[in-house]
């Protein structure tokens, strides 16, 4: 807390420095203190004294806030279902009338036979490759003799 000469007293805060103190007459025609009037004149007490500015929740707010997470988990396990086929269902319960969404099976699984396909094609391009590599290469017998830049010990 610093006192000044002016008998105004800054305070540092959390909401940083802040001025506290009655202005004498003669010093309310300064520039200073008209722009810094200004400066405190467009925000009203409430939101100096608003403590939501600073970081700080309400109780209330914490409280219900917590409520509408467990409403909405509530809401969540109510409106979520099981068909026949044991696959889960959920509606959504905050647009009313809503239409049932789209399986799009049929999209599914053309992009699954493509994808067989074009596995299968890779398999026979890689058995293909397979069987190209070992017409090109040539067998060695067992008594024929291993060039040096093989690399082959024989002593081991």
């Amino acid at each position: 807390m610093l006192k000044l000469s002016c008998a105004l007293v800054a305070m540092e805060t959390v909401l940083r420095w802040t001025l506290v103190g009655k202005l004498n007459d003669e010093l309310k025609n300064d520039s200073h203190m008209t722009v810094l009037s200004l400066y405190v004149n467009n925000r009203s007490i409430c939101d100096l004294e608003d403590v939501d500015t600073i970081g700080i929740l309400e109780f209330a707010y914490q409280q219900s806030q917590k409520e509408l997470e467990k409403e909405t988990e509530e809401l969540l396990l109510n409106s979520a279902k099981q068909d026949e086929s044991r696959r889960y269902i959920v509606s959504l319960s905050w647009l009313e009338d809503h239409p049932a969404l789209l399986t799009n099976k049929n999209l599914v699984e053309k992009r699954l036979k493509s994808s067989v396909d074009k596995i299968k094609d890779l398999d026979h391009l890689c058995q293909r490759i397979l069987e190209t590599a070992r017409k090109n290469v040539q067998a060695v017998r067992k008594n024929q003799e291993t060039p040096q830049f093989v690399g082959i010990r024989e002593s081991a």
